[in-house]
């Protein structure tokens, strides 16, 4: 057999093969296309020129949320649950459920099994459009980016930022720092003592409440009305008056400060005037966060107006 014929019949299978190939391809080619439906964005969904127009009013568009649940939802409270419980089930933060619940921002030591909390998809805060509202103002308020609420997938915003009024927002990552806005009482220069904190009184000194019951908002800081050493600096043994904090000063007199939410200071401690002790909160036995506040002097109580300035800005 020559050379020749030997190579030819090498390369007879692969030709074959190559043939057979051609011939599938030819029939795929053929067959009839069947068309795949698009499914259709689901809204929000913004166009070329909306995008435009929106980032050129609110700044540039942020990057898409991860969603902890796919709506905003509700949750029964349960016994033995607290705001902390809570915001760890659901993985949240308590200022999260703060911003989002008023009964809770207002007060949230009063939680109690039964009461519904709404719940949010991710960390922030959760708000109800007043009329007068702007999508600029809304985001100030809660220092984030106007963007940031027109374009949350959960919020239906318009293209130009327009709002209805009673249209519920997510703000993603909005803090409320009311507390943080309260700014410290005045030095009260020329007084025994300065108010503890700006806020309004809610009940006045009588026989029968030998103090003075001063409500801001929960959280709000308190101060020490005069230098001293923190006698007492913890709960209260029979849990009538909370967290509570006891000054003895250095002209005689002696201060208390009852149903805090958090104490900054240790018994033994010596403290300035004007020095931040605590937070405002309703523990113990109390209707709402306000300071119990209480003046002895030479250990009689007595009424609190006659050491201080008419005003707290003073």
């Amino acid at each position: 057999m020559s050379k020749r014929s030997s190579v030819c019949q090498t390369l007879l299978p692969v030709g074959l093969a190559t043939a057979l190939m051609g011939v599938f391809l030819l029939a795929l080619l053929t067959l009839p296309v069947q068309a795949q439906a698009i499914p259709p964005l689901s809204p929000p969904y913004w166009d070329a020129d909306e995008l435009a127009e929106l980032q050129g009013e609110f700044g540039p568009a942020t990057p898409r949320w991860e969603l902890l649940r796919p709506a905003v939802i509700t949750y029964t409270v349960q016994p033995g649950d607290n705001d902390w419980a809570i915001a760890r089930r659901f993985g949240l933060d308590v200022d999260t459920l703060r911003f989002s619940n008023e009964w809770m921002r207002r007060n949230p030591d009063l939680i109690h099994p039964g009461q519904q909390v709404i719940i949010l998809p991710v960390k922030g805060a959760y708000y109800t459009v007043k009329a007068g509202d702007t999508l600029a103002e809304i985001a100030r308020r809660y220092g984030v980016p106007a963007a940031d609420i027109a374009e949350f997938p959960l919020n239906n915003v318009g293209p130009a930022g327009q709002l209805r009024v009673g249209q519920k927002l997510i703000i993603p990552n909005g803090r409320l720092d009311y507390a943080e806005r309260i700014p410290a009482p005045g030095p009260a220069r020329g007084y025994p003592l300065a108010w503890p904190l700006r806020g309004v009184v809610t009940q006045g000194y009588h026989s029968r409440h030998r103090a003075l019951d001063i409500a801001s908002v929960y959280g709000a800081r308190v101060y020490a009305s005069h230098s001293g050493r923190v006698a007492y600096a913890r709960f209260s043994p029979d849990g009538w008056l909370g967290f509570r904090v006891v000054i003895v000063h250095d002209n005689g007199l002696t201060t208390a400060y009852s149903h805090l939410s958090g104490i900054f200071v240790v018994e033994g401690q010596t403290v300035a005037r004007g020095q931040a002790i605590g937070q405002v909160g309703s523990t113990g036995n109390s209707t709402g966060p306000h300071v119990h506040f209480e003046v002895y002097d030479d250990g009689a109580r007595v009424n609190p107006l006659g050491y201080l300035p008419p005003s707290a800005s003073e």
